[in-house]
């Protein structure tokens, strides 16, 4: 009996340190092998203007890989105004930092992409919209216009909650 004790207690004594051995090497496989790089010369202005030079882009068109696209800015608000004959909106909008209603103006081109309405013509006062717009030569020009369809006008001014319960219907 004794003999059999002795046996089991070494036996889940060798087991332990073989389960601990064998939890210790995956966790060495699991582990990512870190490369030993030579570091790297730092880039001179040279190397970078050559990288940066105008390349053929497909189609045949010229992109420069080293001009600066301009900064894509972002607004959301009610339309205040539309000018078709100007092809530009006036936008109210929250300035967050300053937590004052401000507006903005900005002008429509033929890049300006629109989302759930076809063109400036369907936007009207009181929609919402959200736009991403870019500053170019003192004018801010939109990139994207995308109509926020919660927030389609309703026909005849605003709705107030009695006119909403009148019109739904009657439930049992």
């Amino acid at each position: 009996m004794k003999n059999r004790l002795i046996l089991i207690l070494f036996a889940i004594v060798f087991l332990s340190g073989v389960s601990f051995a064998f939890t210790q090497n995956i966790d060495q496989n699991d582990m990512p092998q870190q490369q030993t790089k030579a570091p790297q010369p730092p880039i001179s202005k040279e190397e970078i203007a050559e990288n940066t030079q105008e390349m053929p882009a497909q189609g045949g068109a010229v992109a420069s890989l080293g001009q600066n696209e301009p900064e894509v800015f972002w607004v959301w608000g009610e339309v205040a105004a539309v000018d078709l004959m100007k092809k530009s909106l006036t936008l109210k909008y929250l300035d967050y930092e300053n937590d004052e209603e401000k507006e903005i103006s900005i002008s429509v081109d033929g890049k300006t992409s629109f989302e759930f309405v076809r063109s400036l013509d369907e936007i009207k006062a009181k929609s919402v919209v959200s736009i991403d717009y870019i500053v170019q030569d003192g004018l801010n020009i939109a990139k994207n216009i995308s109509f926020e369809r919660g927030e389609l006008p309703i026909p005849g001014g605003e709705l107030n909650l009695d006119d909403a319960n009148a019109m739904s219907p009657a439930v049992p």
